[in-house]
């Protein structure tokens, strides 16, 4: 009789328990700041294999050339280009994709193909100046 009467015991103190966890809700924290992974995450520079297209407004007048230039000055660009005497200046590289393997930097302006190279394009305020990794 005893031990049935621990038995009972016990088991009442085990539904006790699980009946105080089971119906025990946190209750939610609204002063947290939100994790890395929840945080709103900055969009990234696409890398060199991403990179097939490069574009930008012109917001001054000048050559295509100048305005690669000032580009780069302000850090929001990085090119190669070599001159050659007689043709001007050609772009060999755009955020470190090189022209290779049959493909090239190809100049567009207004969604027109340039028919002149970066250095004798030139452009006004408002025009839209794209390069495309073709």
């Amino acid at each position: 009789m005893w031990r049935n009467t621990l038995i009972a015991a016990g088991i009442g103190a085990l539904l006790l328990v699980g009946v105080v966890v089971t119906t025990e809700t946190p209750t939610p924290d609204t002063t947290a700041v939100p994790t890395e992974e929840h945080a709103p995450k900055e969009i990234s520079s696409p890398t060199p294999a991403q990179l097939d297209t490069y574009a930008f407004v012109a917001d001054a007048t000048g050559t295509v050339e100048l305005l690669m230039l000032q580009k780069r000055d302000e850090g929001l660009l990085t090119y190669v280009s070599r001159t050659y005497p007689t043709l001007g200046s050609f772009v060999e590289s755009i955020q470190g994709h090189k022209n290779e393997g049959g493909s090239y930097w190809m100049l567009y302006i207004n969604d027109s193909f340039s028919s002149v190279g970066m250095s004798q394009a030139t452009v006004i305020p408002g025009d839209r100046i794209e390069w495309r990794y073709e």
